[in-house]
């Protein structure tokens, strides 16, 4: 087993900057603050121009640039500290995961596999959509932090989900297709040199898709690529677009991703002790763990309680109609020859996702198929464990108590290093040593916060007098779907109850596009003040991932009440335009 190397996608580099190539295919550097300055001084403009994608930014370098880096000194001293950090940090041998859960530590039981539709790694690599993306990043880089023997698996979209565009105050969806061979991938090959091709199946034939890997820190990503000349066309559409399609196109994705990605780990020699499912597109995965333990003689209901042992499922969605749900004749369509090479009946793959089997009328439900085929279940937050817990209580008749139906919750949580900006790392650096340790001792952070409470007094600043100044912002940072009903404080009749001051005018952008197919939603940036939507750059470029842009000076004002240094919302949203106040 090989992978693509290095020297076949970057130009020739000096040998004081060969470091460069190793640290440009490992996303360590993205939540590592002197890296990421360090690939943004190579070229400032060109940086931008890649979306801080270091491996375009170097192969667009010239010989000349490189040169001259080669012979600065300062610069090759800073290449050789980043990459002593970097060395240091791969082969850690101290780590959480080692002192406090050696089974979960490489060399151990063999670890975790984490297989989720989306990851949101990077601005540059638009194989994510939204929350459940950034949720499965920072699950990504916190294992990494933590030492975690981890291997994550998703699809390679070659156009991903869709890049807003504003055209007069309209959304316009665009999606332009990614140059894989400028992404910190690379393709796996067999040891004769063949591409690695699982086999997916489809229908009564089947496809392949090739694998590439992705380093984050110490993890790797498998990411499945069926847009290859080995398939046809509409195959190959099955890694094109994130959510695109139709129902059947999003099912033959989610047998990719759940029977496929079993495959990819199994082709690679891996052999994970527990599977992780992040939401239900993934619940295909346990199907082909089961299919594994009767193709070796095991009767189908004893392999069903050994695979329940491997797999644990996390559930983000909180109302019925998130959730996946397929027709009798969708999944017949996608899994039929699966199914009657295993000589199981007709319906058995459908009675699995369903919360009465036999009912010939309920679709497959790929919440109901995970939370069937494994252990253990989790929310993402306290409200939402109870929430789902109500939501699927039928599918538990003997529990009486909804309270004891068996889905737990864990809180969601971000990779500080990865989100914090450089200046407040900086002030942590100078005035909480030692914090980055302590990321998770909440006694430690409420005692730090107190002690700075008393070391420096809090003064909220107040509205000055005088006629109204710029527009008072509030955004909404996230992209709320429909059904919140985002445009609700906007209609005219609620106006007067939202404030006692009617002579401030206060601007509402959204700062997340819309679903395409949601046709009413993309509308309404067209009625939300300001009259231009809250993006920046050329053509209204979206914003990168991760919010690291300078902090406001200590007088800056928004509308007359001081800013929050915290990056709570979109980055997108860091400019504020004036706008005047609406007509009386």
């Amino acid at each position: 087993m090989r992978f693509t190397d290095l020297k076949d996608r970057l130009p020739t580099l000096p040998e004081a900057l060969a470091p460069l190539g190793a640290l440009a295919f490992n996303l360590w550097w993205s939540w590592d603050a002197e890296a990421t300055a360090l690939f943004g001084g190579l070229d400032p403009m060109g940086w931008e121009r890649v979306r801080h994608n270091p491996v375009a930014l170097l192969q667009d370098l010239g010989a000349d640039r490189l040169s001259a880096l080669a012979e600065d000194a300062t610069f090759v001293a800073q290449v050789r500290s980043i990459q002593s950090r970097f060395e240091a940090y791969l082969h850690a041998t101290n780590t959480w995961a080692q002192e406090h859960a050696p089974s979960l530590a490489p060399g151990g039981q063999g670890g975790v596999a984490y297989l989720s539709m989306e990851f949101g790694l990077h601005e540059s690599l638009r194989i994510y959509s939204g929350g459940l993306g950034v949720l499965a990043g920072d699950h990504v880089r916190s294992a990494s932090d933590l030492g975690l023997e981890l291997v994550g698996v998703g699809l390679l979209y070659r156009q991903g989900y869709f890049r807003q565009l504003i055209d007069d105050g309209d959304q316009v969806t665009a999606f332009p297709k990614a140059d894989f061979n400028r992404l910190p991938v690379r393709q796996a090959f067999n040891d004769d040199g063949t591409p690695l091709r699982v086999e997916v199946p489809h229908g009564n034939h089947s496809y392949t898709a090739q694998v590439f890997q992705l380093d984050v820190g110490r993890v790797r990503l498998l990411l499945l690529d069926a847009d290859h000349e080995g398939n046809p066309f509409d195959h190959r559409f099955f890694t094109q677009q994130l959510y695109g399609g139709d129902g059947r196109t999003r099912v033959a994705q989610e047998v990719l991703l759940g029977v496929g990605g079993v495959r990819a780990i199994r082709a690679m020699g891996l052999r994970p002790a527990v599977f992780h499912l992040n939401e239900g597109h993934c619940a295909f995965a346990p199907v082909e763990l089961l299919r594994e333990r009767v193709l070796q003689g095991e009767p189908l209901g004893a392999a069903a309680e050994a695979v329940k042992r491997q797999v644990v499922f996390t559930t983000h969605t909180p109302v019925p109609a998130g959730h996946d749900r397929f027709s009798y004749y969708t999944v017949e369509e996608a899994l039929g020859g699966y199914r009657e090479k295993l000589g199981w009946p007709q319906g058995t793959i459908m009675d699995m996702g369903r919360v009465r089997p036999t009912d010939i009328h309920e679709p497959l439900c790929m919440t109901v198929l995970a939370l069937k085929l494994s252990r253990s279940t989790n929310g993402v937050s306290a409200l939402h464990g109870a929430v789902s817990r109500e939501m699927w209580k039928d599918l538990f008749p003997l529990v009486l108590d909804t309270a004891q139906v068996p889905i737990g919750h864990v809180t969601n949580g971000v990779h500080p290093l990865f989100w914090m900006g450089p200046e407040l790392r900086a002030l942590f650096d100078d005035r909480l040593p030692g914090w980055r340790r302590r990321l998770s001792d909440l006694a430690y952070w409420e005692e730090s916060f107190l002690r700075g409470l008393r070391r420096r007094p809090v003064v909220c600043a107040q509205r000055p007098e005088g006629p109204p100044g710029p527009a008072r912002l509030h955004p909404l940072p996230r992209r709320p779907p429909r059904r919140a009903r985002p445009d609700l404080g906007l209609r005219p009749a609620l106006r007067p109850l939202q404030t006692r001051e009617p002579a401030v005018h206060r601007a509402r952008p959204f700062g997340g596009p819309a679903r395409p197919r949601h046709a009413r939603a993309p509308a309404r940036l067209g009625q939300s003040p300001p009259p231009r939507p809250a993006r920046s750059g050329p053509l209204g470029r979206d914003p990168p991932l991760h919010p690291r842009r300078p902090l406001p000076r200590p007088g800056d004002l928004l509308g007359g009440v001081r800013h929050d240094p915290w990056p709570r919302a979109h980055p997108g949203l860091r400019r504020v335009a004036e706008h005047p106040p609406p007509p009386a």
